[in-house]
């Protein structure tokens, strides 16, 4: 199986922004330190580093009672390299991270090394191990495509209705094998509303952790009203190609004309998920607080059967599915009375009725494009090649296997170990302190806060929780190692 398949995802999400926090944090807390020390500027080679950065980006020749800012930013981006039409300085710490990590994973193998970062050394090597992929082709996703019931839009009508499976099914068994499906977000998390507790969540698609199902590019020239039809066609095209090199694997005859016919309902359902999605979060009004609503999974279930679907498309029966999905996980009870984050009630209840008016195939064919999509990176040139729709896409392939690692906790505890002392946790975890003690001094003090204010400010401020660079069981190797034990 893919490699992706043998470790779940989770937590991917929070990798980059921990590196980032890692970063600024470290330089921040060594250059503070310096100056502490030494009572001068800080003169440390990291300090150095930071400064000629801001240097750099000024423009000195302006004069700053003009235009502050192009004295100040002026020069900013012009000797990087843009990313889509555009740079930042999160954009050049990510790439400053990812250089980092990309030298952990390359590094030797030590005897003295944690175990979980010799399996996550050892998932990269095999992802970077493009010789080995181009051999083994195309053979891992057609097995896993024939696992789901095969995709209907590379299998002749008849052969696909004596293997048909709900798209519930299948759903539930892309998400058991890579984490993620196109539909919804399912996944536990700190609940908003009291970060002592997960617990889990149910959301729409979003591009950011790749759950989203349609091309970026496309969706940009839908958007701006530019080469729609053109853009249209090529990805219409790459549904095609990349159907037909399937059906060619399996020695399997599908004509052009019902491969164009899928690829066109394809796109036509993709849209219509796009714009649900798009009018439920439109000029930039999604409020996450004002979308939460804590329902039991029962209280989700009455919300969905109230809708009163025609088809088994528009039904999700949410507690079977639930205990399906979390079957292989011991210890895990699940019953109607569990409380679930709903976000987006909304899309949710126009999602149904665009499930319940659309054929089976259509559904379960974009499923299964989305997921031909998602593993060509881990089968052959070709299947790459029609895939990738634009330049942008042909990104560093260690970069590609970086992002998709999914050992995250291996990796930033190695990071934590080379790049983060334990002094400066320690220095800024005191100074939080020294914050919080100073804002309880300035409460007390208010003489503009009546006592009700007061009292609940100071409330919320001993609830506050305290997160300063790392997990503190970072700290323990055996517990890392422990996380990862069933990884291999």
């Amino acid at each position: 199986m893919f490699y992706t398949a043998v470790i779940k995802f989770g937590y991917r999400q929070i990798l980059i922004a921990y590196f980032i926090f890692f970063i600024v944090e470290n330089s921040i807390s060594k250059a503070t330190e310096n100056v502490i020390n030494n009572g001068s500027v800080c003169q440390t080679p990291l300090c150095r580093e930071i400064a000629k950065t801001f240097i750099n980006s000024m423009n000195q020749t302006t004069d700053p009672c003009n235009d502050f800012f192009e004295y100040a930013c002026g020069n900013f981006g012009k000797n990087a390299s843009y990313r889509n039409g555009y740079i930042n300085y999160f954009s050049l710490m990510r790439d400053f991270t990812s250089q980092r990590i990309k030298d952990i994973l390359e590094s030797d193998w030590s005897p003295m090394e944690n175990i979980a970062l010799t399996k996550s050394k050892q998932l990269y090597k095999s992802c970077m191990d493009l010789k080995a992929i181009e051999s083994r082709g195309l053979l891992d996703l057609v097995y896993l495509l024939n696992d789901l019931g095969t995709w209907p839009m590379a299998t002749p009508q008849i052969k696909w209705k004596l293997r048909e499976k709900p798209w519930q099914e299948i759903d539930l068994q892309i998400r058991k094998n890579i984490g993620i499906s196109p539909l919804f977000v399912l996944e536990p998390s700190a609940d908003i509303k009291n970060s002592s507790f997960n617990i889990l969540w149910l959301t729409l698609p979003s591009s950011s952790d790749g759950s989203y199902i349609f091309a970026h590019h496309f969706l940009l020239n839908k958007q701006n009203n530019t080469n729609i039809s053109l853009t249209s066609k090529e990805y219409r095209k790459s549904i095609v190609d990349s159907a037909r090199l399937i059906a060619n694997y399996n020695r399997i005859f599908v004509s052009q004309y019902s491969l164009d016919i899928d690829a066109g309902n394809v796109v036509k359902f993709e849209l219509a998920l796009h714009d649900i999605i798009e009018n439920f979060t439109s000029n930039g009004t999604f409020d996450l607080t004002h979308n939460y609503h804590k329902l039991t999974i029962n209280e989700l279930q009455k919300k969905f059967d109230a809708k009163s679907p025609k088809t088994r498309n528009g039904k999700i029966v949410w507690l079977n599915y639930l205990r399906h999905l979390y079957s292989d996980i011991p210890d895990v009870s699940i019953d109607g009375s569990h409380e679930i984050a709903v976000v987006g009630e909304e899309y949710f209840m126009k999602l149904i009725d665009l499930l319940d008016q659309t054929p089976s195939r259509t559904i379960v064919n974009t499923m299964l494009w989305w997921l031909v999509k998602r593993l060509a990176p881990l089968t052959n040139e070709k299947l790459k090649n029609i895939t990738i729709t634009r330049k942008s896409d042909k990104s560093k392939r260690w970069k590609w296997c970086i992002d998709r690692n999914e050992m995250p906790h291996a990796i930033a505890h190695a990071y934590v170990q080379k790049y983060f002392p334990k002094a400066s946790k320690l220095y800024v975890s005191n100074m939080v302190k020294e914050i919080i003690v100073g804002m309880r001094n300035d409460i007390d003090r208010s003489r503009w806060l009546d006592s009700y204010s007061k009292r609940n400010a100071l409330k919320k401020l001993s609830l506050m929780k305290k997160f300063v660079g790392y997990p503190d069981w970072y700290e323990d190797d055996k517990a890392l190692a422990n996380h990862y034990e069933n990884a291999s």
